[in-house]
């Protein structure tokens, strides 16, 4: 699924497809998928979501938003020069945002 998300008033498209992973994996050298099924597990159990962000980390948040964003924006910067591009950036708003379409899009669908 591709959507739109704004970071500090920058506008990105991002995917949360199968190819997020492959992009994190790629540039962090780990495999997010044990992140994102214990974050699926917190998530069953926190009706705001919180304890699933925590569990996944600020860092994590922030690399897999980057992940998104890349399978989309083929010219994004590496990491760490687009993070330090921000004076703030919005965690919780990102997680909360993209962490649902990220669990929407990696779960079965029935027929």
């Amino acid at each position: 699924m591709i959507s739109t998300i704004n970071i500090c008033g920058n506008e990105y498209q991002y995917s949360t497809s199968f190819g997020f992973m492959l992009k994190y994996k790629s540039q962090f050298k780990e495999d997010v998928a044990g992140i994102i099924i214990y974050a699926v597990s917190a998530s069953q159990t926190d009706e705001t979501g919180l304890a699933a962000i925590a569990k996944i980390g600020f860092v994590n948040i922030a690399r897999i938003a980057w992940s998104c964003i890349a399978v989309c924006d083929k010219t994004i910067e590496p990491f760490d020069k687009w993070i330090e591009k921000f004076d703030e950036f919005p965690v919780l708003q990102v997680a909360t945002e993209m962490l649902p379409n990220i669990f929407s899009s990696l779960s079965s669908k029935k027929k």
